[in-house]
């Protein structure tokens, strides 16, 4: 473990040693980093405090001189747990898929680049278990609603992460949804919501148009099991369910009459729930869908399947369940005037815990593919036509990362961390002795767990901040009206931290993101309606309102440092500015210069661009670097989720991290050529450039997933970490566990 961490240790050069690099050798360009460890925990307050004392020593790397060297604060208690993904769907265009976790919140990605653009917060005891898509018969929109297990059917509004209206099902707990086949709706027809109940009747909904909520059609009769799956027949006429009792019912919606009722099992008498219906495009169901006989059967899977999803054409079949194997099935053509014939082909085990979600999406431009999630909180794609001939790919490293914001302008810097509920704030330690490279880092002041705050609500903390000075902190909920302001002061007798609640002005709107400015006087509230709105914190009243960016005519920068950007013109250029980056995807990640007279930009295509705040035009390093990116940014692991500039306003330099990887970027040096093909006859293995010490955009992968990385002052950085070991112990124990050798 020592030397994996050593090579993350000379990641980010202090600006004294940037300095000395402009005028002496490019060796102290990248003086290595001391590293302070902090054992990771996660539970009450009072273990916590407990906990964060202990503290691993690590080596200090080379620097001729001590001030050269940054401390690497590798903070690893900071509590995080994410949820079980339970339920999974994808627009009608495969542009967006939607992922519903256990704790209530919704997440929204964009399947281009596979970038979490919106999250819906969750709240407590949440019971979440369906969600489908429907189209507006009027404007054509999206239109996202789900189910829960306390009856309750709700239309979100994406934009802002509210729920539109929240309706009844008349019939108990939701077990499943599924939304009417497009192809079958005649122009300005509201399409139909089938709604599998618990008492056991299946519910049909319509969505009309410019209507919130589903408006209640009809009701199938009532059978004699609780319904757990629904499916629609592709010709929109009738509908299957599935029962607790292990039968299958056919129903056709015009006249009310079961068409159809299948047992399911080997007919050995045991009942079997079935949770997971599909009915492929030619009908069938692997049963015939005039006769009602078993076309094929196959028992791969040790316990319940779960989920079913078939590739568009309707020739594949994926199952998964509670073994977490990921079975596929084939439609294979007869030989010599032989009928077809269902085969098993392959199967996976991807996922460590049960797999509850399967779901197809044909991404524009682009194969179908298969999305798999489940108890591991991990969100799997694979390809669908080469299921077999291609690995999965991990959408993010850190699903459902908690709300992280740092004052590094504070007597000693602070760090504030929430997820669902909770808030809670901690004064993060000091390291000293950094003398030389290799000897042992000694911790002058150990960490400190100072308060946790509690929602007022059932619902999560939406947004969070912390002014940069430590004097305050605010939250709020999704909702308008849950804004909460406190004051800190620390106590001369002891480190212990007060906490006074602070007054706000009335009607202040539902909060996206909130900042403090550079003092702390002043709150920024962003909406999800892209307007801001500013207030006081000495007056507690509101002095500015930007509405949205194209309709601003005049709007200044008010948070730390920031040059005034006005104009509808600067508006636009931004606007076109972001246009053109978005060949790399959406931007991601944003930052002011320690001056306020550049901002950077990151997409999720990794694609860095640096602009002048007073102008936005391109610096001339964008201006080199944006129409051939640098190969070392390119080929980061993940997607850049955060700039942090050095403090040192005389230098340009910021460190950029992914969820697995950090970059350090110098803007003011030259730009990095192309590295060279190697010769067919080397035989040696050529040295890693992205990996040298001193070398610009020095790509460092983290072996712990990395939820923040930041300055906290010209000679120290904080990284937020925890190892993805310790994340799986809390999750519910599988039933299969792969052992070694086998």
């Amino acid at each position: 473990m020592a030397r994996k961490r050593k090579g993350l240790k000379s990641s980010l050069p202090s600006a004294k040693a940037q300095k000395k690099a402009k005028t002496s050798s490019a060796k102290a360009k990248n003086q290595a980093v001391a590293l302070l460890n902090a054992q990771q925990h996660t539970g009450a307050s009072a273990d916590i405090q407990q906990q964060a004392q202990a503290v691993v020593r690590g080596p200090v790397a080379q620097a001729e001189e001590s001030e050269d060297l940054v401390a690497l604060h590798r903070v690893r208690f900071v509590p995080w747990q994410p949820t079980a993904a339970i339920a999974t769907a994808a627009s009608s265009d495969g542009s967006v898929l939607a992922v519903a976790r256990d704790n209530g919140s919704i997440e929204l990605w964009e399947t281009a680049t596979w970038t979490c653009f919106q999250r819906l917060p969750g709240k407590e005891e949440a019971s979440l278990s369906c969600m489908a898509w429907a189209q507006d018969p009027v404007d054509g929109s999206e239109r996202l609603f789900t189910g829960g297990l306390d009856g309750a059917l709700t239309e979100w509004n994406v934009r802002t992460r509210r729920p539109i209206h929240v309706g009844d099902s008349f019939g108990g707990a939701i077990w499943a949804m599924a939304a009417e086949p497009r192809g079958q709706l005649k122009e300005g027809e509201a399409p139909r919501m089938a709604v599998a109940c618990d008492d056991g009747v299946l519910r049909i909904f319509a969505a009309e148009g410019l209507s919130p909520g589903l408006t209640y059609a009809r009701s199938m009769p009532a059978l004699g099991s609780r319904l757990l799956s629904v499916a629609w027949h592709p010709s929109g006429r009738s509908v299957v369910v599935g029962t607790a009792a292990g039968t299958m019912h056919a129903w056709d919606l015009a006249s009310n009459r079961e068409l159809m009722r299948i047992n399911v099992g080997d007919g050995g008498g045991k009942e079997q729930c079935v949770w997971a219906a599909l009915v492929l495009p030619d009908g069938t169901m692997f049963w015939d869908a005039r006769l009602g006989t078993r076309l094929a059967s196959f028992h791969r899977h040790a316990a319940d399947v779960l989920a079913l999803a078939a590739a568009p054409e309707g020739n594949a079949v994926f199952a998964a369940g509670v073994d977490n194997q990921l079975a596929a099935f084939k439609l294979v053509t007869g030989q010599k005037g032989k009928p077809e014939r269902w085969v098993y082909t392959e199967s996976k085990r991807p996922h460590s815990h049960d797999v509850r979600t399967l779901t197809v999406a044909t991404i524009p431009g682009g194969d179908p593919v298969l999305v798999s999630a489940g108890n591991d909180a991990q969100i799997l794609v694979h390809s669908a036509p080469r299921f077999s001939q291609e690995h999965p790919v991990r959408v993010c490293k850190c699903p459902q990362p908690p709300l992280l914001a740092h004052a590094s302008a504070a007597a000693r810097p602070l760090l504030l961390s929430s997820q669902g509920t909770k808030i809670d704030l901690w004064r993060l330690g000091t390291a000293h002795n950094r003398q030389q490279h290799g000897a042992p880092v000694d911790v002058g002041q150990e960490p400190r767990h100072l308060a946790r705050i509690a929602a007022k609500g059932p619902g999560h903390v939406a947004a969070a901040a912390l002014s940069p000075n430590g004097n305050a902190l605010a939250f709020c909920e999704a909702g308008p009206g849950s804004l909460r302001l406190f004051r800190l002061s620390s106590s001369p007798e002891s480190e212990a931290v007060v906490l006074s609640r602070q007054s706000l002005p009335d009607k202040l709107p539902a909060a996206a993101a909130l900042a403090f400015s550079a003092d702390g006087s002043r709150l920024l509230i962003a909406t999800p309606e892209a307007r801001v709105v500013v207030i006081d914190l000495d007056d507690k009243e509101v002095i500015a309102t930007f509405p949205e960016a194209a309709q601003q005519e005049d709007a200044a920068a008010w948070g730390s440092g920031g040059a005034g950007a006005s104009g509808r013109s600067a508006a636009a250029r931004l606007a076109t500015l972001v246009t053109q980056l978005l060949e790399g995807g959406a931007v991601t990640a944003a930052a002011f210069g320690p001056a306020g007279d550049v901002i950077a930009l990151a997409t999720a295509g990794n694609h860095v661009a640096l602009f002048e705040a007073a102008t936005l035009r391109h610096t001339p390093w964008s201006l080199a670097n944006t129409a051939r990116p640098p190969q070392r940014l390119l080929q980061m692991p993940g997607s850049v989720c955060g700039i942090s500039f050095c403090p040192d306003s005389k230098v340009k330099s910021a460190v950029l991290h992914t969820t697995s990887s950090l970059c350090h970027v110098d803007f003011e040096a030259p730009s990095v050529a192309g590295a060279a093909k190697r010769r067919r006859r080397s035989r040696l293995p050529q040295p890693d450039a992205a990996r040298s010490a001193g070398a610009n955009f020095r790509v460092l992968p983290l072996e712990s997933p990395c939820l923040l990385c930041t300055y906290t002052s010209t000679d120290a950085a904080l990284l937020v970490e925890k190892a993805w070991a310790e994340i799986t112990k809390t999750f519910p124990p599988p039933l299969y566990r792969h052992r070694y050798g086998t």
